[in-house]
């Protein structure tokens, strides 16, 4: 169980990633799936905006794994490597979505577990979306309920 849990942990943060054109340090293994790890990567700091694409971006990739999880955990052996890989299929394609490249995800999540300050900093991203969402959400309840209220009125 336990190897299936740092499996998850593992997807939900790292992907691998394909051949580039410039070359790379060799790629390192993580809980079984090998990530690229450039040193321009470790030194490099973030901007606030590259941190809050990334914690957006975290969030929708975690929800993926996390529906996935059940099904690995209840699936044969090689049933697993093939929801592993749809799950990093649908992951990947949510990190282009969002804007990011799969490396640039990767740079940051590789350095979060060691980097206090960046975990620090994608906690906050992560808690100043969901208040804007809180307040988006509000917003629109309102303005639901003030049409309500003028349907209302002209209906009497």
């Amino acid at each position: 169980m336990r190897g299936m849990k740092s499996i998850v942990f593992a997807m939900s943060c790292l992907f691998v990633i394909g051949c580039s054109s410039s070359p790379e340090p060799p790629p390192t293994e993580v809980d079984g799936m090998v990530v690229s790890e450039g040193e321009d990567d470790m030194e490099r700091e973030f901007s606030d905006e590259e941190v809050a694409l990334f914690a957006e971006t975290w969030v929708e990739v975690t929800a993926i794994q996390q529906q996935y999880e059940t099904q690995m955990q209840e699936a044969e052996p090689a049933e697993r490597d093939e929801l592993v890989e749809e799950s990093t299929m649908r992951s990947e394609e949510v990190i282009v979505e969002k804007g990011m490249t799969p490396q640039e995800y990767n740079a940051i999540a590789v350095r979060m577990p060691n980097d206090d300050e960046l975990r620090q900093r994608v906690r906050t991203a992560i808690q100043q979306r969901d208040a804007q969402r809180v307040e988006e959400t509000e917003r629109q309840l309102q303005e639901e309920e003030d049409l309500q209220e003028d349907q209302d009125v002209e209906m009497q």
